[in-house]
């Protein structure tokens, strides 16, 4: 077996059970991502500045080309139900809880639906993307180091199986 295939087909599905084991909301600032995606979606256009200067914790004055898309893949979901999470009110205080969103176990169980089929649709969309991003990632290695087909696998490798980029790649985000 040829090893960059095998690397990226490991690396996805990694991305994809790091996707289905995260719970909603959980990947870094996934609700405000995944609110871009939802305006794009109800609203069918881009927001205007007006709009975007109204919250600023909203993501909305972000580059759109990966919302755009994400309001794509997404387009045959019924979204009605798109609306902010509940939100842990422990999170971030000290010795209680790590969750940003208090989650409901019946709600968030498969077979998924709307708002949150949407949710792990765009997930693996972003997997995707950084799936690309391991074939870059070799491809420059390649092209830095010619010579040596073995260290850009090895480079490749190093790059993306890291648990933070795999984590990015299986969240709803543009960082990826």
């Amino acid at each position: 077996a040829r090893p960059l295939p095998l690397i990226v087909w490991l690396y996805f599905v990694l991305s994809l059970i790091y996707g289905l084991v995260t719970p909603p909301w959980e990947g870094y600032d996934e609700w405000h991502h995944f609110d871009f995606v939802c305006f794009i979606r109800q609203n069918q256009r881009l927001p205007t500045n007006v709009e975007k200067q109204a919250d600023p914790s909203r993501q909305l004055e972000q580059l759109p080309l990966y919302y755009g898309l994400g309001a794509l893949v997404t387009s045959w979901i019924d979204i009605g139900d798109c609306q902010s999470p509940a939100l842990n009110w422990h999170f971030g205080k000290a010795g209680a809880g790590i969750n940003f969103a208090a989650h409901d176990p019946d709600h968030e169980s498969f077979p998924y639906r709307g708002a949150l089929l949407a949710l792990h649709v765009t997930r693996v969309f972003s997997s995707i993307l950084g799936g690309l991003g391991v074939l870059f990632v070799y491809r420059l290695a390649k092209l830095t180091i010619p010579d040596h087909p073995r260290w850009a696998l090895l480079a490749t490798a190093l790059a993306i199986f890291q648990p933070q980029y795999i984590f990015l790649a299986s969240s709803v985000s543009n960082d990826i």
